[in-house]
């Protein structure tokens, strides 16, 4: 069986219900530092400041930076084929607390160890049990590890919790945005399906970090997500991955001709060719730009945004006044390495 037969690209709102919940807990950290999504970040922000105490505290249980263990429900939306958040939620109700737990502790727990729903059930039974294989086998830290022990001794009432977390967001917040988000994901799925059309298993390599030759029977389901942006989510035990929208921007860049394709895309428009001549000669401030060229602060914001992100130009600020200018040495190594990368290809 081929590596790209294995393959599904799952289009479902619900994974970015689950990867949202993550990007609000933790938006500074997940904001990229090249061009960020400034409605996404503005956004994130937004959301956190209308949530109540008890929900900001449930959502520092399941979602924290280093123990975001509610990530691993992406394995749900693919065995169930839920087609948006309403039909995860409705289908989370049916599962059983353990099954629940026993993918929470997949989350930290090392490399070759194993874990079953028959050793999920007998640590629930036995304290001393539980501790030990929580501080043996999962790679937290001591408030992680403390936390999933209550998880353990109690996986009704971590469910409960759960679900209280994720209706509650999603009533007030997450439902206001899905149909926004589901006609964004269609653009970078399309072109996901188009990349592994042309370019194969060769690309779909450099996606997955896991090596599947010996793995006759799995299955591979591949999600897009637009608040996980350049981020890239690995669930080993479902074979989910949930790749931000942007993060193939990243993995491209390891690709001669797909590095090559991205330069030359930013640089194959007019009135970007007209910013780096203008650069070329001294910096300019953004709004006079936009005079000089007859278009808008916004336009010009997006193109400065795609020539930053490749290398080719930087901003600083002096005063209340945001200058760009064209890093010269740089602009013409990107675009020599870009050739001498397409020619060395060929």
């Amino acid at each position: 069986m081929s590596l790209l037969s294995k393959v599904t690209i799952q289009h479902s709102t619900a994974y970015d219900l689950i990867s949202s919940l993550i990007r609000i807990k933790n938006n500074k950290l997940f904001t990229p530092s090249k061009s960020p999504n400034q409605e996404v970040v503005e956004w994130a922000d937004q959301v956190l400041a209308g949530f109540p105490d008890e929900m900001r505290r449930l959502l520092t249980v399941f979602y924290s930076k280093d123990s975001a263990y509610a990530m691993t429900l992406g394995g749900y939306v693919a065995k169930s084929g839920a087609p948006d958040a309403r039909a995860l939620l409705e289908y989370l109700e049916t599962v059983p607390a353990q099954d629940i737990l026993l993918r929470f502790l997949y989350y930290g727990i090392g490399p070759g160890s194993e874990v079953s729903l028959a050793d999920v059930a007998r640590l629930v039974e036995n304290e001393k049990e539980a501790v030990h294989f929580i501080n043996d086998q999962l790679s937290f830290q001591a408030q992680e590890k403390w936390q999933m022990l209550q998880f353990v001794m109690d996986p009704e009432g971590m469910k409960r919790d759960l679900m209280r977390l994720m209706s509650w967001y999603y009533g007030n917040h997450y439902a206001k945005v899905e149909r926004e988000v589901r006609a964004f994901l269609k653009g970078p799925e399309q072109a996901l399906r188009d990349r592994l059309d042309k370019y194969g298993e060769e690309y779909l390599r450099l996606l997955l970090p896991v090596d599947y030759s010996k793995r006759e029977n799995s299955k591979i389901t591949c999600a897009v997500s637009l608040y996980w942006e350049t981020g890239q989510f690995i669930n080993i035990l479902d074979d989910v991955y949930i790749f931000g929208y942007r993060y193939f921007e990243k993995v491209e860049g390891q690709h001669p001709i797909l590095a090559g394709i991205q330069v030359f895309k930013v640089l194959a428009d007019e009135t970007r060719l007209h910013i780096i001549r203008l650069l070329a000669q001294r910096p300019w401030y953004g709004h006079e730009l936009a005079q000089r060229l007859s278009i808008s602060n916004s336009t010009i914001s997006h193109h400065m945004t795609q020539l930053i992100y490749q290398g080719l130009a930087r901003s600083y600020r002096e005063e209340n006044r945001v200058y760009f200018e064209l890093v010269e040495g740089e602009f013409k190594r990107v675009i020599n390495s870009t050739l001498d990368n397409i020619l060395e290809e060929a």
